[in-house]
């Protein structure tokens, strides 16, 4: 079999790795989403992992995790997005990109919303509670909101940017994601599959915006400063 330049596509190929890629996530998620739904109120791992936790509670802890909680919340996660996406439409001139950001983030809110629906896993028990919630508890709304936020923040600074700034930039996003995720773990407001599912869901959705971003995965300079 013989291969020809003419019918390389690497759109194509960049593409169908990102399906990929997204449908392993969206696997995984499933998975534990199924986890969730039959236990119902966490596993033992989960359980074994909130009582660490409240172990380890400490009074500067417990401000800290209550700072970090609300940044991450999905309110104002929304608000972040929102201010995020009209900087970035004004630096790159490119509505296609803000709309992007802002459409990831949203889907990434919906399909979380439509998930604890039909899992319909109880949050710990709320004596571990030191920030009463109420409401299903699979997946995490606020680790989805934040993965997706800067996830996606991520994607913009790294097509324009590498190096160490595309480095920074992952790093940092990958700081703030388990921040707040630990926040969530450490109030007793959520499972450790809550989280880690969060996790999961908003990168198949980072990883299928990227690819509608950047079919290529090639990277380009912007006329425009990102950062």
């Amino acid at each position: 079999m013989t291969f020809s330049l003419r019918n390389f596509r690497p759109e194509r190929t960049s593409s169908r790795a990102a399906a990929v890629l997204a449908a392993a996530l969206l696997a995984v998620f499933a998975g534990l989403a199924v986890i969730a739904h039959r236990y119902g109120s966490g596993t033992g791992i989960d359980h074994r992992t909130l009582a660490w936790m409240v172990i380890h509670r400490r009074s500067w802890l417990t401000s800290a995790a209550v700072d970090v909680t609300d940044i991450g919340s999905p309110s104002a996660i929304s608000v972040a997005t929102v201010i995020a996406t009209l900087a970035i439409w004004r630096s790159t001139h490119s509505m296609r990109t803000a709309a992007t950001v802002a459409v990831a983030v949203v889907s990434a809110f919906c399909l979380a919303a439509v998930t604890k629906w039909a899992v319909g896993e109880h949050r710990p028990p709320s004596s571990a509670q030191l920030v009463a919630e109420t409401g299903w508890s699979f997946p995490s709304g606020h680790v989805t909101g934040t993965t997706a936020l800067v996830g996606m923040l991520a994607v913009v600074i790294a097509h324009h940017h590498s190096g160490w700034r595309r480095l920074a930039t992952l790093l940092t996003a990958v700081i703030a994601v388990m921040l707040v995720a630990s926040s969530r773990l450490y109030l007793g407001d959520h499972w450790m599959v809550d989280v880690l599912a969060a996790i999961v869901l908003s990168t198949s959705v980072v990883t299928i915006a990227a690819a509608a971003l950047n079919p290529t995965g090639t990277r380009t300079r912007s006329p425009y400063p990102i950062a």
